[in-house]
């Protein structure tokens, strides 16, 4: 669970940040990338598949254009998809299915 939440924490970071800049510095992904290998050792295939899917959707949006600070307030605003709702539900699944076993 603790893992899950430093993921959850560092795309959130990285997400805004690549909503706004480019890659500049390839090691912005570091602690992206051993946050996802650690999920990696113990995770079910959901929550891993979810994981992959959060690292290529965020290098991808560095290299998209960058937004402005009004379109930022807009998707704020819109009803659009959370980047982090997949990968947060298939953690909860993951994580009842654990308890469950308890």
């Amino acid at each position: 669970e603790k893992l899950y939440g430093e993921f959850i924490a560092e795309c959130a970071k990285l997400l805004i940040d690549a909503l706004t800049h480019t890659l500049d510095d390839p090691e912005k992904l570091l602690a992206l990338y051993a946050l996802t290998n650690r999920i990696r050792l113990s995770a079910s295939q959901p929550v891993l598949a979810e994981a992959e899917h959060l690292l290529t959707h965020i290098t991808d949006q560095y290299f998209s254009r960058n937004m402005t600070v009004q379109e930022m307030r807009q998707l704020a605003h819109s009803k659009g998809p959370d980047p982090l709702k997949a990968f947060s539900e298939a953690c909860r699944v993951e994580l009842k299915s654990i308890r469950a076993r308890m």
